[in-house]
């Protein structure tokens, strides 16, 4: 085998690579884990970018959001998809949390093309919930379309049309987010 063949070869292996100061894994279809901490996930797959709250937001979070953002846009010029899920139950971030996230709602608008933004659960906690997102990102004035839902199957099916590639199987989308929780329950 040449050592251009041998080059074209995958590996059948996680490959971990550092565009950035966190480590990425690379993991199958595409998909890296771009920053874990003890409030979130950050999860790249194709040009979305899933991010999943566990506990209360946090600058740290937020800023490794800003760069798994960037780093899927240099990828994906075309632009990207961003998708986040709060745990039920979560409070209010403080105030450096919020000035953080209207720092990275703004720096990174150019490349987003659409984002959801998933509070699951009933009662008044998540409506009250769903309602404070969405006025939240009302007032940020994102230049792309932004919905919060109850669950993420409504979500996805929100967001697949700006998934790439085009025609994206809404089945395929929805595997990825069980992916993404599922690493969160184990």
């Amino acid at each position: 085998m040449s050592d251009e063949q041998s080059q074209r070869v995958p590996k059948a292996v996680p490959d971990p690579v550092s565009p950035s100061p966190s480590t990425v894994l690379r993991l199958d279809d595409d998909e890296r884990i771009c920053s874990e901490g003890a409030d979130h996930r950050v999860v790249q797959w194709r040009n979305v970018m899933f991010t999943h709250w566990f506990a209360p937001v946090s600058v740290a979070g937020l800023a490794a959001c800003e760069t798994a953002s960037f780093d899927l846009a240099s990828r994906y010029p075309k632009g990207v998809v961003v998708f986040n899920v709060i745990e039920f139950g979560l409070q209010i971030p403080d105030t450096a949390a919020r000035k953080k996230a209207s720092a990275v709602l703004a720096s990174t608008a150019a490349h987003v093309l659409v984002t959801t933004t998933v509070v699951p659960g009933e009662g008044f906690w998540a409506s009250a919930a769903r309602a404070a997102v969405a006025t939240i990102t009302l007032l940020s004035r994102a230049g792309h379309p932004h919905r919060v839902f109850a669950t993420t199957d409504e979500a996805a099916g929100f967001v697949l049309p700006f998934v790439a590639p085009e025609h994206t199987p809404l089945g395929h989308l929805q595997s990825a987010l069980g992916r993404l929780s599922h690493r969160h329950q184990a």
